[in-house]
């Protein structure tokens, strides 16, 4: 099969190398891969931290079609599948709370083992999603940052009446966006340095407010106003700081971004903490456990025309051409929100 291999940090090769193949009766599904989204940790994986082994596939966000499968298997073959990353061990604490991202021996696609830019990926049977009928897989392939977003917020309860602040309007602030109104909140307002990002949300999120940060101070254009819940989605560290500020007293803070630095906070934003009661909770990764699995219920929503994916997707390569791709997001050659590769 082709696939893109990851040989050193900067070397990705897109090249033939052996189709994944299955063992006698392992629980185990053959996914040929139909698209696979490049998230911004891919872009660092690729150019400057690497992956914890070489040579090695990326990719941990894709969709696909059964071709083969192991025993007793809970999907049938032509199947579309959406393919949970995380690969829990299943074994310690955490996995035994059915509180997957918290496992303390995850294995995982595109990092710690081979991922989704390639034609075919073997993935267990606890990974599959199936995707609802009139979904496309183009769609389906975004249900990674999409469960994310639906994590995130579920951990910090959203409820009814909630008023949002979420900084960053990329592609994770619109999917919380569009999240919160679903979970009951009656105002959501997202702020962003970049005039391109704020325009392309306004589309896909209409009833959002959208701040342009960037040509006015948040100062000037917020005031005295402060929300029930802060939600930094931009991993910048004056976005952590601006969360806790524009937090109301007894509000909560939502850490969703990956800081792209260390982060400090000033004496003063300590206080406010202290001061307000402030709830901050963190969030990592989704979860497909049972009763409440946020992938079917990502790709159901998804389906119902509740949840807008499509207009997330900026970018669609095919496999041969990832290196430009990757070159292209890396270098900010052009705007972009979600880039899909076609495998």
């Amino acid at each position: 099969m082709r696939a893109a291999v990851l040989h050193a940090i900067g070397d990705l090769r897109v090249e033939e190398v052996p189709d994944p193949a299955l063992a006698p009766g392992e629980e185990t599904c053959l996914v040929r891969v139909s698209y696979a989204g490049v998230c911004s940790s891919d872009i660092g994986r690729v150019f400057r931290d690497g992956t914890y082994s070489f040579p090695l596939i990326p990719g941990h966000e894709f969709a696909g079609v059964v071709e083969a499968c192991g025993p007793s298997c809970p999907v049938g073959l032509g199947q579309a599948v959406a393919v949970y990353p995380l690969l829990p061990c299943f074994r310690c604490p955490s996995c035994q709370r059915k509180q997957y991202p918290q496992c303390e021996n995850y294995n995982y696609f595109g990092s710690r083992c081979d991922g989704g830019f390639a034609e075919y990926v073997k993935a267990p049977y606890f990974n599959l999603v199936p995707v609802p009928a009139g979904l496309s897989l183009r769609e389906a392939a975004l249900c990674e940052p999409a469960s994310v977003a639906l994590h995130g917020l579920r951990l910090a309860a959203v409820k009814a009446g909630d008023r949002l602040l979420i900084f960053g309007a990329g592609a994770i602030g619109v999917l919380l966006a569009q999240w919160a109104f679903l979970l009951g909140a009656t105002e959501v307002t997202l702020a962003d340095i970049s005039a391109r990002k704020l325009e392309a949300g306004r589309a896909v999120c209409p009833r959002a407010t959208f701040l342009n940060s960037s040509a006015t101070p948040l100062e000037e254009l917020l005031g005295a106003r402060r929300f029930s819940l802060c939600v930094e989605g931009a991993g910048a560290a004056a976005c952590y700081s601006a969360a806790i500020r524009y937090a109301e007293n007894n509000g909560r803070v939502l850490l969703v971004g990956n800081p792209a630095s260390d982060v400090g906070l000033e004496r003063s934003l300590v206080s406010q903490i202290l001061r307000k009661q402030l709830t901050i909770q963190g969030t990592w990764n989704s979860n497909i456990a049972e009763p409440e699995n946020e992938w079917a219920r990502t790709l159901a929503t998804a389906a119902s025309g509740k949840l807008a994916l499509a207009g997330l997707i900026t970018h669609c390569y095919p496999l041969e051409e990832i290196g430009a791709a990757l070159e292209m997001m890396r270098a900010g050659k052009e705007f972009f929100s979600r880039v899909l590769i076609a495998c």
